[in-house]
């Protein structure tokens, strides 16, 4: 019966990424919301490389300076991005995240980040606290280097 009901489980899950078309392989198969495929498009596996991740770095940079805090994009993605980590999982898409929150106007991003930090939900509130350590590491540097 349990295997049964993986099987079911695993069929649905493929449907329901074919149906919105956008599942996606990058260390796993998952679905990323809707509102980050355009994000994900382009990413695959070849991509990442530990020795040197300046491709993702800068492709996150040039796409976080694309989205409109007037639309409050940040505020959409980072719920969307939440949600995808909660639901999905994964170191790598989490630093891959991360290069996108970090280029965002942090006086945007920090409060709402807060918003995480601070809810009841444990999940919400480590990936907020990894992604503001992220930011406070990534402003020591760039204040170090001036």
């Amino acid at each position: 019966m349990t295997n049964r009901f993986s099987r079911l489980v695993g069929l649905l899950l493929v449907i329901a990424c074919s149906a919105s078309a956008s599942e996606k392989a990058f260390f796993g198969h998952w679905c990323p919301p809707d509102s980050l495929v355009p994000f994900w498009t382009p990413l695959d596996e070849s991509w990442w490389n530990p020795a040197d991740n300046t491709r993702i770095i800068e492709y996150a940079r040039q796409y976080a300076k694309r989205s409109d805090p007037k639309r409050s994009d940040p505020k959409t993605l980072l719920a969307e991005i939440v949600r995808d980590l909660k639901a999905s999982p994964s170191v790598v898409r989490t630093f891959v995240y991360s290069m996108l929150v970090m280029h965002w106007d942090q006086e945007i991003t920090l409060p709402l980040l807060m918003e995480y930090y601070k809810s009841n939900d444990p999940d919400a509130r480590v990936i907020a606290a990894d992604f503001i350590a992220d930011i406070e590491e990534k402003e020591a540097l760039e204040a170090g280097t001036e």
